[in-house]
């Protein structure tokens, strides 16, 4: 439940899109993805085709919301109630693996999710 941007509930604790800064990485040009607000929908975008347009990097634009989705689901089966992620990684298809500290991994494409 978004309640003001970059804020969400997540399992009864308040979620900073901030804890996520300088975790996501383009597996294509090895850039940072950055969030951006477009059309009042947030987007994650890799910095470099951002900077240097599609022809530098064609990696995928992921919605926030579905990151955050992937982040809340993985705390629910997990019986977690903080954020412990280490790194996010993004791959040219648009695919989705969450490293999380204590060793955990989700991924994601648009097909199925998989911890």
């Amino acid at each position: 439940m978004v309640i003001a941007e970059p804020s969400i509930f997540l399992l009864g604790g308040i979620f900073e899109m901030n804890m996520l800064k300088n975790k996501i990485f383009c597996m294509n040009c090895g850039k940072k993805y950055n969030r951006k607000n477009n059309h009042e929908q947030c987007i994650l975008i890799c910095s470099g085709r951002n900077n240097y347009g599609i022809k530098f990097c064609s990696s995928k634009i992921i919605k926030e919301k579905d990151l955050l989705n992937i982040i809340k689901i993985h705390c629910r089966n997990y019986n977690k109630k903080e954020i412990d992620v280490n790194k996010i990684e993004i791959n040219i298809d648009g695919e989705v693996k969450i490293y999380y500290k204590d060793g955990k991994i989700s991924e994601w494409n648009s097909n199925k999710l998989i911890f």
